[in-house]
């Protein structure tokens, strides 16, 4: 109660500052009036009540909030260490161990913003800790955090990895998109035009193709253009990445390019181009993808992506048939950074097809508060 005072004590002043606060963190005038003491009460509060004012403070949980809010000393040193010991290694992606330890840093490293920006302080000139970490997981449940977006495009900044500089400040955009906080037009135009610069000199540095950056560049000028109604710019971006997505010649890079592109249309409301690029992909090139890549997660996503586009084309068999091949699917199984997000689409394309069944209506307004993608009430 107290930390939350600190952070909002100018504006709970009064009784009816409690009760525009109320409404503006989504909770309820008397349960707010309970937390903050203007009420009595003997009956404890909901996990999903203190997970919701702890959401409000900064934190992904109560149970965050009770965690140290540092990572130690001792740990930046094992980490250097860790990270040290494979520098300039490929290790990734033959070194299961490696990865499996990679994994569970990452995860304590994004948990809060405070580690984070610690841990980006530290490793600034270490280009595997910086790729590893911040690269490989995007934090989906994060990126409509102000301050998460302000450290991914400070570190677009501080790095001197161009892909990094790609990505960063692309996935920053998405969630300044998807939480509607797209309105400071020069900003992001400034953001575009080095995002673009560095598109340039990393396709100059690297042999290989970068799918994730590519696509997540791609889709930040995508709904820039939409946003501002720059339509011939939007078509001409569009047809652009399908050209790219042809030329593609690695199966599983075409395969992640067109799902997570189609996803952007399908945001937009592009669906008979969000079409387009799925009906790129075959049955034959999505089955060997599956064999060579055993990535759940993106078959998950693909699965969930083509039946949002199908359903709103009026396919409406084809879309449930892809809806069951993931309904049993647990979402704790999926990365910490993307898990909450495929729960979102799942629930969204729930809700379409069955809009009777309110487990799927209720499950993604919850999420939509939860994780602040406030742009995804137009789907309501």
């Amino acid at each position: 109660k107290e930390d939350f005072k600190k952070v909002y004590h100018s504006k709970i002043q009064t009784t009816k500052d409690i009760e525009e606060l109320a409404k503006k963190i989504n909770i309820g005038n008397s349960t707010l009036r309970r937390f903050l003491g203007r009420m009595e009460t003997e009956s404890k509060f909901s996990s999903v009540t203190l997970n919701l004012i702890c959401k409000h403070m900064g934190y992904s949980s109560f149970d965050d909030y009770r965690r140290p809010k540092n990572i130690s000393l001792l740990e930046l040193d094992a980490l250097a260490v860790f990270y040290d010991s494979v520098k300039d290694k490929n290790v990734l992606t033959s070194e299961r161990r490696y990865n499996d330890v990679n994994y569970q840093y990452a995860k304590k490293i994004l948990e809060t913003n405070e580690n984070t920006k610690k841990f980006i302080e530290k490793f600034a000139t270490n280009k595997v800790a910086l790729e590893y970490t911040l690269a490989w997981h995007p934090h989906y449940g994060k990126i409509t955090d102000p301050e998460y977006q302000e450290i991914l495009i400070n570190l677009g900044k501080v790095t001197d990895i161009s892909h990094i500089k790609v990505f960063a400040p692309s996935f920053g955009l998405f969630g300044k998109f998807v939480s509607e906080n797209f309105d400071d037009k020069k900003e992001i135009e400034k953001q575009l035009k080095l995002i673009d610069k560095q598109l340039v000199l990393m396709r100059k540095e690297y042999k290989w193709f970068f799918v994730f950056p590519e696509f997540r560049a791609a889709v930040a000028r995508v709904l820039y253009y939409f946003h501002y109604n720059d339509h011939q710019n939007l078509e001409k971006e569009i047809q652009t990445q399908f050209s790219n997505l042809r030329k593609m010649t690695i199966k599983g890079y075409r395969v992640f390019f067109a799902c997570y592109f189609a996803d952007c249309l399908n945001l937009i409301g592009w669906y008979s181009e969000a079409k387009e690029f799925i009906s790129e992909i075959s049955n034959v090139e999505y089955e060997e993808f599956e064999k060579e890549y055993h990535c759940k997660r993106d078959k998950y996503l693909f699965c969930i992506v083509k039946g949002i586009t199908l359903f709103h084309l009026g396919e409406k068999k084809e879309s449930e048939k892809l809806f069951q091949e993931v309904s049993n699917v647990t979402f704790m199984e999926f990365p910490f950074d993307i898990r909450d997000y495929l729960a979102l689409q799942y629930y969204l394309l729930g809700k379409l097809l069955y809009p009777k069944k309110t487990k799927f209506s209720d499950g993604f307004n919850s999420k939509i508060k939860e994780m602040k993608y406030t742009y995804f009430n137009r789907f309501n």
